[in-house]
């Protein structure tokens, strides 16, 4: 990818180009002072400026209408790469989950989740009035139930 994308160039129908973001348009101005530079340039209502020929105010507006472009794209092009950091890791977090994945699928306690929901059930079914009533929840665990402390305000 190179550093700047290409920008489509501006379709000329006579003297007025139309694009998304708006139309350019060339006019002659007859004005004794701007013998010199006779031809104006414009994008909507803004006067791009005066030039000397029809060429010199077109490159005007093609250049205006590729900064408008280049200034709603991101600046760093490696963004929008595949090979960029982003995607990097977007493939490590894929991989890390499929690993996950397969350790709970070959866990030695392949059914803690269902214990774990049974037991929720329980509580919020019978609404016990401390933590001590509550069911203990089965499956992996670093520390016994007993050994937890509560707070049975």
């Amino acid at each position: 990818m190179t550093d700047r994308p290409a920008i489509k160039p501006l379709e000329w129908r006579g003297s007025a180009a139309y694009s998304p973001i708006g139309d350019y348009s060339i006019d002659k101005d007859f004005d004794e002072e701007m013998t010199g530079s006779p031809w104006v340039c414009w994008w909507m209502d803004d006067n791009l400026g005066h030039f000397q020929t029809l060429d010199e105010a077109k490159a005007a507006a093609q250049s205006d209408f590729a900064s408008r472009i280049r200034s709603c794209l991101i600046d760093k092009p490696e963004a929008v790469e595949a090979t960029s950091p982003q995607s990097n890791l977007l493939s490590e977090l894929r991989e890390l989950v499929d690993r996950a994945q397969a350790i709970i699928s070959t866990s030695t306690y392949p059914n803690w989740h269902a214990s774990a929901e049974a037991a929720l059930a329980a509580n919020t079914t019978a609404a016990p009035e401390s933590s001590a009533a509550r069911a203990p929840l089965t499956g992996p665990s670093t520390r016994a139930h007993s050994e937890i402390e509560t707070d049975d305000r």
